[in-house]
């Protein structure tokens, strides 16, 4: 079933909007597979961007399937094949999907359309499932060789780096491939709070070092690595470690029962924006215990840390533990040791405060202008290339 959204309170689905550049209409449909923090700010972001276009946007529900398993692609394949007919209906010429999951029910979708069905875009995320997944490697392939699909954007916390090493292993090979940058879905005014006054807006010990992990708890994000790391402290006096986001989304037994150490808080809700950069600015440190199955996976929390200013601590994983270092974001430690977090915690709590790189690396994320201009659609101006040579195409 596709719900649809209004763009803003001004624009909602099937009213007419502004004309393009060159005088026609163009309508567009956005599509977000999940009703999830990051996909509404993407969506609405990029809707943004488009103020020249008639924007209709909609939600197809968990498209990428519960569980991987053939009904559930069949299913999501049923949900794209809404989608473009949506279009269709709409008299919407193109469909950009802001977040793809899984290329696999798009390209089922896309294989019993219409060869004068609407143009597709679509927004993927790292190289991970790429990396994992044969299929996921092949379905790719398949979406890029699909006529209807114009552009693939392809965003990393380092745009160069997997650009290189989706070349080295012959991933993503099109001219259609966009190598952007995890955006900025946030108002970086929000980041701005002073620690102090963040942590008494928490209620969160002025003194302690604090050591945070946000997000929706995950085997492969390793809140229980960075649980187990805290227990580990829990005879350091003044480090304390913070784990904050839909922690009751983990696995079940990922996540011990029971009361959590004393050195650690445990806040299982939704954060909105407000919250999210309180717990951010409220850090010493931003966390990211990430396992080995998030190599060339992406990270949001990354660019909200550099808007606040805050060291991240990362695994030896492509491609954060290069950019950490590179761009002095924060340090880094070994991939899956618990021993290794702890120590990498603990050092961070003694050596203190140190200059970082975090204002020139958000400097070369991409706008959501650019964004939409790379994706082929029009915008009001022409945005200012940003990063080096080797992520522009």
């Amino acid at each position: 079933m596709i719900t649809a959204r209004p763009r803003h309170s001004a624009l909602h689905a099937g009213r007419p909007g502004p004309r393009c550049a060159a005088g026609s209409h163009d309508r567009v449909l956005l599509v977000a597979e999940r009703d999830s923090g990051f996909q509404r700010q993407y969506l609405r972001r990029f809707a943004a961007a488009l103020h020249r276009c008639d924007v209709i946007t909609a939600l197809t529900g968990d498209a990428a399937g519960p569980d991987g398993t053939e009904a559930a692609e069949a299913e999501a394949a049923v949900r794209y094949g809404d989608v473009l007919a949506r279009a269709r209906d709409a008299g919407a010429a193109r469909v950009h999907v802001c977040f793809l999951a899984d290329p696999r029910p798009l390209v089922a979708a896309l294989d019993l359309e219409r060869t004068d069905g609407p143009r597709v875009t679509a927004s993927l995320f790292g190289l991970a499932r790429c990396l994992r997944s044969p299929a996921h490697r092949r379905a790719a392939a398949r979406l890029l060789a699909q006529p209807a699909v114009e552009a693939l954007l392809v965003h990393s916390n380092d745009p160069r780096r997997c650009r290189a090493d989706a070349h080295r292993l012959g991933l993503l090979a099109s001219p259609k491939v966009r190598w952007l940058h995890d955006p900025v879905y946030d108002e970086p005014e929000r980041y701005s709070l002073p620690r102090a006054r963040a942590r008494a807006a928490l209620g969160l010990d002025p003194r302690a070092f604090l050591a945070l992990a946000l997000g929706r708890a995950s085997r492969k994000k390793g809140f229980d690595l960075l649980l187990e790391a805290a227990r580990r402290l829990s005879d350091v006096p003044g480090i304390a470690v913070i784990l904050a986001g839909d922690l009751s989304a983990a696995p079940p037994g990922l996540l011990p029962a029971g009361p959590p150490p004393p050195n650690v808080m445990l806040v299982d809700r939704f954060l909105d924006d407000d919250d999210m950069s309180r717990y951010v600015a409220a850090s010493d440190l931003v966390v990211l215990p990430y396992r080995r199955d998030y190599r060339h996976d992406t990270s949001g929390v990354l660019v909200q840390a550099c808007l606040a200013h805050r060291p991240v601590l990362v695994p030896d994983l492509e491609p954060f533990r290069d950019l950490v270092a590179e761009r002095r974001l924060g340090g880094t430690f070994r991939c899956e040791d618990a021993d290794a977090l702890a120590r990498a915690i603990r050092r961070h709590a003694e050596v203190g405060p140190r200059p970082g790189g975090w204002a020139g690396y958000l400097a070369g994320i991409e706008g959501w202008d650019e964004i939409a201009l790379r994706a082929g659609y029009p915008v009001s101006h022409q945005p200012r290339a940003r990063g080096g040579p080797d992520e522009r195409r």
